[in-house]
């Protein structure tokens, strides 16, 4: 960044602190001065903000709650979007300051901002964006007939609905006239995409979490699909081509997503498996999501149906997960996990930005004794958060959990603790980790953290074998062995885990990429997996990701070979019946994957 726009920020953020105050603007203030060599201005600007306040404002706009919109949020919401822009220019964020401005009821600024983005020459939503205009310009002017404006957030709420013509059916309902459906119903799902990752014209951050507080879009249905292309092959010691494995799990995802106005909406996803390298059924079809959202006089918020819940603040291991009956895959960075049928009641507290959540468990209930329950409560004190719950199946017993995100000086502190109780015995199941972002190549950032997984329910001194629930015998069928399987179960086999990991988005002038770095370590057995990540925004809806994992350290759970099979020999050639076809079990070296992600 030249020195004129590091002074044309300075000016910028200081504007800015003088309508809200904001820690992050504060820090890039600092930092400004701290480029332009001003060191004294930057640590005396570095000494008025809090250490409690240092990178926490998109946890604060997350948790702010799904309060009304007052004038202060429109003006916190146009700081933040300014604060954005005047980092790196979008038209994106520049449609939604206008709108901002506008629903703030700053319509001179709205109506300069529009005609601003209408200068420009490639511009996606020009008709849109006229309309608005044209709208805000009536208003000023003085046009009574002008309707107002129906794309997003409404101006502040006045105590009266507004008055809308009936046309006599239920698709001609007015929009919602309160600002918090938008924020319990949400735009599209974050992973409504099979790639999971924002493309280069979403907002993320500060920006993104106040894109979301002003919803943009009226479609009533958006239908669309995922497209997701592997090929991955494994690599292990023994130089034969018949011991490298090759696989194509490929996947397309159907959506659709369907919403009658503001305070209904309605979800379904369904997914087509496709393997052309199995030598059985090459295709699957299979239900992912499947539900129907509602409210009740806006204070109870219902989802009934088929749903992927995560609750928990663990970047690897998840012991507070009580609904879902599988485990999310930690080496995978997908998760192709289908959802639970299950009804969820969400009790938000405005107030506080406090949330309750009771939730009936339905999956292969036919009877009333078989179905389960859950509920969880969040609570937000100043920049702590705190979140405890419980859960009972018949078929698992009953868990206790509670899991707390903290930010400590520079640092994000996150731990969750889950306690199962089944046939008279307790399990405990805890993680805990942190991260840290260091300001690198003047606008980016670089995310370091750690994280420790405790599994009572793991073995203290496993073996590989321990995977298969069935004991083995020469009679069992011969399967090749497949590591992905391990995924089912990923990582939960031994008693004590360690991780590390590192995150680069988008550095330096790599607008289109995304690097990422982890390394896993099983402590009971000392099996080691190291994977990176390269991701790279080919075109605008193909996205590339090339994934590597190195297989290191003892043989065991991370680090299969023949080795680790039992010494007796009928129970090792039992084993390699199971596993390789009777033949001798190859170390595994190296995964490489290629994944080719279509977004339509």
């Amino acid at each position: 960044m030249r020195q004129r726009k590091y002074k044309r920020a300075i000016a910028l953020l200081s504007r800015s602190l003088r309508i809200y105050y904001t820690a992050r603007a504060t820090l890039l203030l600092g930092r400004c001065h701290d480029h332009l060599g001003n060191k004294k201005q930057a640590r005396a600007i570095f000494q008025r903000l809090p250490s409690r306040q240092r990178w926490r404002l998109a946890r604060q706009l997350q948790t702010r709650g799904a309060r009304r919109m007052t004038a202060g949020d429109y003006r916190r919401a146009i700081a933040d979007l300014s604060l954005s822009l005047a980092l790196r220019s979008s038209s994106a964020t520049l449609f939604q300051l206008g709108q901002a401005y506008e629903l703030g009821g700053q319509l001179a600024e709205a109506r300069d901002t529009y005609r601003r983005l209408l200068a420009q020459k490639k511009l996606a939503r020009r008709a849109v964006i006229r309309a608005r205009l044209e709208a805000v310009e009536a208003r000023l002017k003085g046009d009574s007939t002008t309707k107002p404006p129906t794309v997003g957030k409404t101006p502040p709420d006045t105590g009266k609905p507004p008055k809308v013509a009936k046309k006599g059916g239920p698709d001609d309902l007015p929009p919602s006239d309160d600002p918090r459906d938008a924020m319990i119903f949400g735009a599209k799902d974050k992973d409504d995409n099979v790639g999971g990752t924002p493309t280069k014209t979403e907002l993320t951050g500060a920006a993104g979490k106040q894109g979301k507080l002003l919803g943009l879009s009226t479609d009533k249905l958006d239908i669309g699909a995922s497209v997701l292309l592997r090929f991955d092959a494994s690599f292990r010691a023994r130089r034969a081509r018949d011991a490298q494995r090759f696989n194509m799990p490929n996947l397309a995802d159907l959506y659709m997503d369907g919403r009658p106005n503001q305070r209904l909406r309605v979800f379904l996803r369904t997914r087509i498996s496709y393997n052309p390298a199995l030598s059985g059924d090459q295709v699957a079809f299979s239900l992912i999501k499947f539900w129907l959202k509602f409210d009740i006089a806006r204070r109870v918020y219902v989802t009934i149906g088929q749903q992927l819940v995560r609750w928990g603040p663990g970047q690897l291991w998840n012991p507070v997960d009580t609904l879902n009956l599988e485990r999310r895959p930690v080496l995978s960075p997908f998760d192709a996990r289908g959802g639970v049928p299950m009804v969820m009641l969400h009790f938000p507290v405005e107030a506080l930005s406090w949330n309750f959540y009771v939730v009936g468990l339905l999956d292969k209930v036919n009877t009333f004794d078989k179905a389960g329950v859950a509920s969880r409560g969040e609570f937000v004190f100043s920049t702590v958060e705190l979140g405890i719950g419980g859960a009972y199946r018949e078929s698992t017993g009953g868990k206790l959990t509670a899991d707390i995100s903290a930010g400590v000086w520079w640092f994000d502190l996150f731990s969750e603790v889950g306690v199962r109780f089944n046939d008279g015995e307790r399990r405990v199941q805890a993680s805990g980790g942190f991260s840290i972002g260091f300001p690198v190549f003047e606008n980016d950032t670089l995310t370091i953290g750690g994280e420790y997984f405790y599994n009572q329910e793991g073995f203290s001194n496993p073996s590989f074998t321990q995977l298969l629930p069935d004991p083995i015998t020469p009679s069992t069928t011969s399967l090749p062995f497949d590591p992905q399987k391990r995924l089912a179960q990923p990582l939960y086999l031994g008693r004590h885990y360690a991780a590390a990991f590192i995150y680069l988005p988008k550095p330096g002038k790599l607008e289109d990429w995304n690097f990422s770095f982890r390394g896993i370590m099983n402590l009971s057995d000392r099996s080691v997996v190291l994977q990176t990540i390269v991701q790279v925004q080919l075109l605008t809806y193909l996205q590339l990701q090339l994934i590597t994992t190195g297989h290191l350290g003892s043989l065991g759970e991370l680090r299969v070979g023949d080795d680790a099979l039992p010494t007796d020999a009928l129970e090792r050639q039992a084993w390699r019946n199971a596993l390789n076809g009777g033949k001798v079990l190859p170390t595994e070296m190296l995964d490489v994957s290629l994944w080719l992600t279509l977004n339509i």
